[in-house]
């Protein structure tokens, strides 16, 4: 039986280029930048993952509010750590083939 593909949605940043505002949550045809992605990632079929601030910020309860009701597995990670921190738990969950899709770049 083939390996089941997981996608990582690496969405724990601080959007710290966007003078206060959420790069992830900024609209995309109505639709959050993150939630539209994770959207797209679900029709594909594949296990989402789905990486967030594990610091109980502001930030990090509204993108897992755009997330709700979607079909994904959030995993908390550090927010000061960087990109890599979000791969690590991805890799460490999927135990599989991973594919990272960027979650600032809604025309993949």
């Amino acid at each position: 039986m083939p390996e089941t593909i997981a996608i990582l949605i690496p969405a724990a940043g601080a959007s710290a280029r966007m003078r206060g505002a959420d790069k992830l949550l900024e609209p995309v045809d109505g639709v959050p930048v993150l939630a539209r992605l994770a959207g797209a990632a679900i029709l594909a079929g594949a296990r989402v993952l789905v990486t967030l601030p594990g610091d109980g910020s502001r930030r990090s309860a509204e993108r897992r509010r755009a997330l709700d009701g979607l079909a994904v597995e959030i995993l908390e990670v550090a927010a000061g750590e960087g990109m890599a921190a979000s791969v690590r738990a991805g890799a460490m969950v999927a135990r599989g083939p991973l594919m990272v899709l960027p979650a600032d770049m809604p025309e993949i």
